[in-house]
């Protein structure tokens, strides 16, 4: 089975040859003993903007296809999608690449 690598990978492919959004990975966390700081933590794992002449911001957690997928969200995850939908952008939870283009459809103004 596919891990969250795998999906985020196809995902960020088929949303960006879909047009329906422009999205790239968005790294989170530090890295090489915090000397690095990246994305916030917790914030999605693909960023970009829908392109439905809106031009609203697009987050995109991408989770492995096991279990319930918004269960597995952190509390951090949560959070950030609550910043993203109280500015009305798009934040969608995934585990496939036809959740991402459904959920992308759904939000097409």
């Amino acid at each position: 089975m596919a891990g969250e690598t795998q999906v985020s990978k196809a995902v960020r492919e088929a949303i960006n040859q879909s047009r329906l959004a422009f999205v790239w990975r968005n790294q989170s966390g530090t890295a090489h003993g915090g000397r690095m700081h990246l994305a916030p933590e917790g914030s999605p794992d693909l960023i970009g903007w829908m392109m439905d002449g809106s031009g609203r911001f697009l987050g995109v957690e991408c989770k492995s296809p096991h279990g319930k997928t918004s269960a597995r969200r952190t509390e951090l995850q949560r959070a950030w999608a609550l910043r993203i939908q109280v500015v009305l952008a798009v934040s969608l939870t995934v585990s496939s690449v036809q959740e991402a283009i459904d959920g992308l459809r759904a939000a097409k103004r």
